[in-house]
């Protein structure tokens, strides 16, 4: 089962592959042009697959495969976080979404591995830790180097 889902995310890569030869490169660029790069990956991951597939079928031991044990645990919990922090970008914007997602994610994996989170004066240091770190790269990212970061529907 393994090698039907490395031989199925090779496809992906190979599709991939060839869609970045479409990528038209200025006459008076010389670098490569924008696609360089991304085929640079894809072979990269294309070679990595090829040589797990060859170590699987040369093991010839029958390792089982179990797809769902990324989704058990903290593991699952972790991606379900991630997932619904994409969401929340969407209605609550960068900031709120991000700071909810975060002070979530690190007070709740810190209690995960130390079976506590701590005093109340580390929780509150972490939190304001956490909040300023936000602060920081919304300032960087959204007013210096004028990027758009997500605003939210909601408010």
């Amino acid at each position: 089962m393994e090698i039907v889902f490395l031989s199925l995310l090779f496809a992906a890569a190979g599709v991939l592959f060839l869609q970045t030869l479409t990528y038209t490169t200025p006459t008076f660029d010389t670098s490569g042009g924008p696609a360089l790069f991304p085929q640079y990956i894809l072979i990269l991951l294309m070679v990595s697959i090829g040589v797990l597939i060859i170590q699987l079928v040369i093991r010839k031991e029958g390792r089982d495969f179990v797809f769902l044990e990324l989704f058990r645990s903290l593991r699952g919990i972790f991606l379900l976080s991630i997932v619904l922090y994409l969401f929340a970008l969407n209605y609550f914007g960068f900031y709120i979404a991000t700071a909810i997602f975060l002070l979530f994610t690190v007070n709740y994996l810190t209690f995960a591995y130390t079976g506590t989170v701590g005093t109340w004066k580390r929780v509150v240091l972490r939190c304001i830790l956490l909040l300023v770190i936000i602060t920081v790269v919304n300032y960087l990212f959204g007013d210096l180097f004028n990027i758009m970061l997500p605003k939210g529907k909601l408010l």
